[in-house]
């Protein structure tokens, strides 16, 4: 293997280390799907390492409120599905969450991921012990409801009932 090709797998492990969070894993006892809690619009999933507080999911025309119809282009026979919530970093240092670990599974079993042009407006990461609020827009086919939200990133997976 060349200096090189080593180089480059050193620096891959390190970027993975880093926005994941640091080592180790999550074990599924420390995974808490989120769900109807009786009638609360607020879910949350947490792990050892983040917290994920959804706090409102507007459907089609709803999301004009939210100002994204008029910033993104929507596909014939698509509505879009904005997901608002709140990233906790519970550990004390940096960790990300990229855009593209977030999905939306649908009632008609699609799995959408982030809009393609709205990926700049998620914030790259979030602070040792600290918080950052988001809004993520889903393009989804018209007649479909959102089911739940995925998050899928390097260690951390985190799972919540919509």
């Amino acid at each position: 293997m060349s200096i090189l090709a080593l180089l480059a797998l050193v620096v891959v492990a390190i970027a993975i280390a880093t926005l994941s969070g640091g080592g180790g894993s999550v074990d599924a006892d420390d995974i808490n799907k989120g769900g109807d809690d009786g009638g609360s619009a607020t879910r949350v999933a947490e792990n050892s390492k983040i917290k994920v507080v959804v706090t409102d999911v507007l459907v089609g025309s709803n999301t004009e409120a939210q100002g994204i119809d008029t910033y993104l282009p929507l596909d014939d026979g698509k509505h879009f599905v904005v997901v608002k919530f709140t990233l906790t970093n519970k550990m004390s240092k940096d960790t990300s969450a990229p855009a593209l670990f977030w999905k939306l599974y649908t009632s008609d079993g699609q799995i959408s991921t982030v809009s393609f042009n709205a990926s700049d407006i998620v914030p790259d990461g979030v602070q040792g012990k600290s918080s950052a609020s988001f809004i993520i827009p889903f393009e989804v086919t018209d007649g479909a409801t959102p089911t739940k939200l995925v998050y899928d990133g390097f260690l951390n997976h985190l799972e919540i009932a919509l």
